[in-house]
């Protein structure tokens, strides 16, 4: 006997109803549980809907910057004007900013799809929010992993938001197909996930102290998780003065936090305590080492291990009389530091590992190495000087004609460049500002080293473009600041070693007036 079973098309589904709704003058919100299907969403929905908006003097404007920051508006998400648009993490702020500005004009786009991700970050006039499916893509593990009631919760209230609409539409399309049949009640599962959406107690979430899964696993000898590393880290300094008790009391009092209430109100006040007493034991050792008080403030206020911090800065001085001069340079330089060491590498890079590891071309679930590092120099590199977003695909060894929207960029630019990247740099600046040969300019420009995780961060290969873009605020795209620099700027400003970044940006500004007189 052959069975027939069904499986659910939900973003399909959601797809119908959305422009359905929209061809009655219902606005909507789509949640999709990938980056892609956001994208293919929105265009399946457009092409229901027809006809594009008009675009308007001010978006005009910023698709010219976009078309020059990616080299080409088709390597965008968002190419242009559409009556359903996308939004998610893989597009740049600039493209998020447009869908945005369409989807809240009265005359603009009728729908957004979105990832969950994102709901939390959207405040947009939408009559019906549709939840097309009930699971979500999990960043850790790379399958799917069911949404959380809060998380549906706070999508669906997505529809109608204070100051937009008093009312709303929310529709959850679950992924388990609902079978009908004559006194057969629903799966219990499913129909728990319906009843999560609108709880009868009307919590979206019960509260929990951070610090209670820190000790939870601490208690099990988990210090090896990356969390537990960082909360060891932070509070490694925060115990009480040299001679005093170890305990985590001068700047966060324990017994004070939600964890050590709830505990209390439970009646288990003495396993806690125990854990505490785990925990004040491990700060103990730490702080025992952090008999350099400087890298130990760090640590404490980065969350970095107060180990790789050492031995950071014996490689700087290590290498104090052939240290780099520039901040392309010194962008080599974190590269190879992180490269050849996989302390600091696991340390700093591992959470945005499937990140490096996509825009590099392998597996995202493959393990992270030296050499994905090291191929992520080049791109790098063409960030920092100014070239669009089709060249840095091109560095990182893709062909930005057959993948057009330029996938292992965007990656880069989107995620690794503001997180892991610009952390690595600021550990680094951090940690050679504190070197007298490097706080007096003897061994590099001190300008470089204070602006070195904001150029990182922001795209900009010198501490002249810099200044010239926190000066010139106009400009909506980096590779614009770079083109308008070089249209400017005949001269550069010579800068001395000694400069601190503040005078590099007076002097700037100078150079700017006399130009414009």
């Amino acid at each position: 006997m052959v069975q027939i079973y069904l499986t659910p098309n939900v973003n399909k589904v959601a797809a119908q109803v959305a422009a359905a709704a929209a061809r009655n003058g219902v606005k909507g919100i789509v949640f999709v549980n990938r980056k892609d299907i956001a994208a293919s969403t929105a265009r399946e929905i457009s092409a229901l809907l027809g006809d594009p908006p008009e675009q308007t003097q001010d978006e005009e404007e910023r698709w010219k910057a976009l078309e020059i920051e990616l080299g080409g508006l088709e390597h965008a998400i968002l190419p242009g004007p559409a009556a359903a648009v996308p939004h998610n993490a893989l597009m740049l702020r600039l493209e998020r900013d447009l869908a945005e500005r369409l989807f809240r004009r009265a005359d603009g786009a009728k729908v957004i799809v979105a990832t969950p991700t994102l709901a939390q970050g959207l405040n947009l006039p939408a009559h019906i929010a549709i939840l097309a499916g009930d699971k979500r893509s999990d960043p850790d593990e790379g399958g799917r992993e069911d949404l959380e009631a809060h998380e549906i919760l706070n999508a669906a209230a997505s529809a109608g938001r204070a100051g937009h609409l008093a009312n709303g539409i929310v529709l959850l399309i679950p992924e388990a197909v609902l079978q009908f049949r004559r006194g057969s009640p629903f799966i219990p599962g499913v129909l728990d996930k319906l009843k999560s959406v609108l709880p009868e107690d009307d919590r979206c979430l019960s509260l929990s102290d951070p610090l209670q899964t820190i000790l939870d696993r601490i208690n099990v000898a988990a210090a090896a998780d990356p969390d537990v590393e960082y909360a060891l880290n932070r509070l490694a300094t925060a115990v009480s003065p040299e001679g005093a008790e170890t305990e985590a009391t001068t700047r966060f009092s324990i017994g004070r936090s939600l964890a050590a209430f709830t505990a209390k109100r439970i009646n288990r006040k003495a396993e806690f305590d125990a854990k505490v007493a785990k925990l004040n034991e491990l700060i103990g050792e730490r702080a025992k080492e952090a008999n350099d008080q400087v890298l130990a403030e760090l640590a404490t206020q980065s969350g970095a291990p107060l180990g790789i911090l050492k031995s950071l800065r014996q490689r700087i001085e290590d290498q104090i009389e052939q240290l780099p001069q520039t901040i392309l340079d010194w962008t080599s330089w974190i590269i190879k530091w992180l490269a050849e060491d996989q302390d600091a590498r696991d340390a700093i890079l591992i959470r945005d590992g499937r990140a490096i590891l996509g825009a590099t071309g392998n597996k995202k679930d493959g393990r992270l190495t030296a050499d994905a590092v090291r191929n992520l120099g080049p791109g790098i590199l063409a960030w920092l000087r100014g070239e669009p977003l089709r060249e840095i695909e091109r560095q990182l060894g893709d062909d930005p004609a057959e993948k057009v929207v330029c996938p292992r960029a965007r990656e880069l630019v989107s995620q690794l460049v503001p997180l892991s990247l610009s952390f690595a740099a600021g550990l680094v600046a951090r940690t050679a500002s504190e070197i007298p040969a490097i706080a007096d300019g003897t061994a590099t420009p001190v300008s470089v080293i204070d602006c070195l995780a904001a150029g990182v961060r922001r795209g900009f290969d010198t501490p002249n473009k810099l200044a010239f873009s926190d000066i010139m605020r106009g400009f909506l795209s980096r590779v614009q600041t770079h083109q308008s620099y070089f249209a400017t700027i005949e001269h550069e400003p010579e800068i001395s070693n000694v400069e601190e970044y503040p005078a590099v940006v007076g002097r700037m500004r100078v150079y700017l007036l006399l130009v414009g007189d």
